[in-house]
């Protein structure tokens, strides 16, 4: 159990990082058998891959940590991300999802800010990767002009999304770190530029609370609860569509009865997808 930005995650060695540095990886026989053995997914609704074997390459985050059950839809980066959660978007790899999410289409982070006290508002005041303004000093080696050594697209605060979030399709992410809390929802189209509370509804842009899923009461006793530090298939007796009162009341007795186990998986990190891909280079 790991607290990150006041939201409590269950995901194993689990890290807040602001850079994104990662890791390019070729998707071997072996990165695939993997994760076909983790049961991560690059699909949402098959078992199948849809990165070809010894042609494309996955993008993962030096501190990713991915539990079983979760799936990428989109795009070939890899985050960390909780089991049972879903994203069609692809986000940075310094993103953290917890458990039991569903991310749709589209949805995005701003990248850096460009500063307005600086004589320019050009990327040439953060950004030392920027390759023409390289080529250019390269090709000028008798000039002396430094860029700012401040990497500004490395040190955007990650987006923190808690557990039981839905995201709906399109919505766009301010790059101040922002935290979406447990069970709440984003409306399609949003731009957020706060951080939401639990069991929020926000939209618009910017995004403002509309409403909360349930009352108070039922919201405190929810963020008691912590349901998602369990997998599903231990809530014996309770029905999808179960009344929240009734579902609330259903788990603190089979806690109770001592007849939950909170879910501890093994992640996947990138530790574990380097030495896959090394035992077959070997």
């Amino acid at each position: 159990m790991t607290e990150i930005a006041g939201v409590t995650f269950f995901q194993q060695k689990l890290t807040y990082q602001e850079n994104r540095q990662r890791q390019q990886i070729l998707y071997s026989k072996a990165v695939n058998k993997l994760f076909r053995e983790q049961r991560v997914y690059s699909q949402i609704h098959s078992q199948d891959s849809r990165f070809k074997i010894d042609q494309d390459k996955i993008v993962v985050g030096n501190h990713a940590v991915i539990e079983p059950y979760a799936a990428f839809g989109r795009g070939r980066v890899l985050h960390s991300m909780g089991a049972f959660s879903y994203s069609w978007s692809e986000l940075p790899v310094n993103t953290i999802v917890g458990r039991y999410s569903s991310i749709a289409i589209g949805s995005s982070v701003m990248n850096v800010n460009h500063a307005l006290h600086h004589f320019t508002t050009s990327s040439l005041t953060f950004d030392r990767f920027h390759q023409p303004f390289e080529d250019y000093l390269s090709d000028h080696p008798e000039l002396t002009f430094n860029t700012v050594g401040q990497d500004g697209m490395y040190r955007i605060k990650p987006v923190v999304i808690g557990n039981d979030v839905w995201i709906g399709k399109g919505c766009v992410f301010g790059n101040k770190g922002i935290v979406v809390n447990d069970g709440a929802v984003v409306a399609a189209g949003s731009l957020v530029t706060k951080d939401v509370p639990p069991y929020a509804v926000v939209g618009g842009w910017p995004a403002r609370i509309i409403k909360f899923r349930f009352d108070f009461a039922t919201i405190h006793e929810l963020m008691k609860l912590k349901w998602w530090q369990y997998d599903f298939g231990q809530f014996q007796g309770i029905e999808v569509k179960e009344d929240i009162t009734d579902f609330i009341q259903k788990i603190r007795t089979l806690q109770d009865q001592g007849q939950l186990t909170p879910y501890a998986p093994a992640p996947l990190t990138l530790g574990t997808i380097q030495a896959a891909a090394k035992r077959e280079v070997e």
